[in-house]
């Protein structure tokens, strides 16, 4: 058994949720690595990809209701909550100037990804939209609490 078995899922299943439709089941070994659903489904005319963290045998209540809140209120949370934090942590050394007209140039360069939701305990609801920027050609994470935006990640 080698360092990386231990991290590596145990089992894979696919099963099919009234909500999100199709999904693998990613089992763990690991006790403190939550098991996670992964799909795909449309969010905003895109197809977009999906992970829900839970140590439950599916997608909790509460995480399909919050995916509805985002799914629902998408376009203000972009407006005003993503955009601006984009706008504040911007590193120029990954991409053009930004113009006075973000809103289109995030559009025309931002694609929704991935939505991450984790386990949803008491206040602590933690999740992430993780976005693929053409421009940056780097995928850019934000990662929040609540509706709070904490901090953003760049892969690629």
């Amino acid at each position: 058994m080698g360092f990386l078995s231990f991290f590596k899922g145990k089992s894979k299943v696919k099963l099919e949720d009234e909500f999100f439709g199709i999904l693998q089941h990613e089992v763990f070994k690991k006790p403190s690595v939550h098991n996670s659903f992964h799909g795909s489904r449309l969010f905003q005319n895109n197809l977009t990809h999906f992970i829900i963290a839970t140590q439950e045998n599916l997608p909790t209540k509460k995480q399909k209701l919050f995916f509805e809140k985002i799914e629902s209120e998408y376009e203000s949370i972009k407006d005003n909550i993503v955009i601006p934090f984009l706008l504040e942590e911007y590193d120029p050394e990954f991409m053009k100037p930004l113009t006075d007209d973000f809103n289109n140039d995030f559009n025309n360069d931002f694609t929704l990804e991935t939505i991450i939701i984790n386990e949803i305990m008491g206040s602590k609801n933690e999740w992430e939209l993780c976005y693929d920027s053409k421009e940056a050609q780097h995928l850019i994470t934000i990662h929040f609490n609540g509706m709070i935006p904490q901090f953003t990640t760049m892969d690629g």
